[in-house]
């Protein structure tokens, strides 16, 4: 029989989520929502219109796996389906967590999936981030677009929209979309600010999974570093003059530069 948490005790973590996204700034006004799953065929959710931060139990409902209303004197929101599509399409998850935090909803509208293993952690408890084709939010099709990717990853990015997250008991979920907006951000800092990085070996998380018994199978498909750059001499900061072109840049505006020349004769 599988465990599911007591409905209360659902509605009391569902608030406390809330209450940590709200403070982060993950979402503003009424964004966002979480769900859990508390039986075969029932869900808590947070309702429409509610901002997360001043969620309280009373508030919140439960619906079977079809959205239908089965408690709560509030209404669903549109974007519940996408939610159950989830729990319907892989049976072991028990939590669901959409926000709209700044630096993966940039990441989801720029178009651009996170791939690079910057650290364990980025590895192990958030996995590569790839991002769904853009759905109408609330629409069948949303729903739809992130069922290819809930048995091989911890999370995706609706394009133009937010991430989604889920997890096998009550805490994954939130853990996965905290972990995943701090990689994000790392992400945007040196990519685009340092421009200079020395991303892991795949056999340094190998090590790591043989020794402690790591789970990597939602890792995804990760731009492992070929070389063990991290275990050069680093260089010193007053030595690091900034982000500069690689040659595939200079190449790329060469030929551009080269183009428009020839279109001008």
């Amino acid at each position: 029989m599988p465990d599911y948490l007591e409905v209360e005790e659902a509605k009391r973590h569902i608030c406390a989520v809330g209450q940590k996204m709200y403070a982060k700034g993950f979402v503003a006004a009424n964004d966002g929502n979480i769900t859990l799953r508390v039986g075969e065929d029932r869900v808590v959710a947070t309702p429409t219109g509610v901002s997360k931060g001043a969620m309280t139990p009373e508030m919140l409902i439960t619906v079977d796996l079809e959205g239908k209303l089965v408690a709560g004197d509030y209404k669903p929101t549109s974007e519940l389906p996408m939610h159950l599509a989830a729990y319907r399409n892989n049976a072991a998850l028990r939590s669901t967590c959409h926000s709209h935090s700044p630096y993966l909803t940039a990441f989801a509208i720029a178009g651009l999936a996170l791939d690079i293993p910057y650290s364990p952690e980025t590895v192990f408890i958030t996995g590569s981030v790839p991002i769904a084709p853009f759905a109408i939010p609330g629409s069948p099709e949303l729903a739809q677009s992130i069922v290819p990717f809930v048995h091989d990853y911890n999370l995706v990015l609706l394009a133009n929209h937010g991430p989604m997250s889920w997890g096998g008991d009550a805490n994954a979920a939130w853990f996965v979309m905290e972990s995943a907006e701090s990689y994000a951000k790392l992400c945007l800092i040196l990519r685009f600010m340092v421009g200079r990085s020395r991303p892991l070996m795949a056999s340094q998380i190998q090590e790591q999974v043989e020794r402690f018994h790591l789970d990597a199978s939602k890792a995804g498909h990760m731009a492992y570093s070929e070389e063990p750059c991290n275990q050069e001499p680093a260089l010193a900061l007053s030595d690091y003059h900034g982000p500069f072109l690689s040659d595939l840049d200079v190449e790329r505006i060469a030929t551009r530069v080269a183009e428009k020349l020839a279109g001008n004769k």
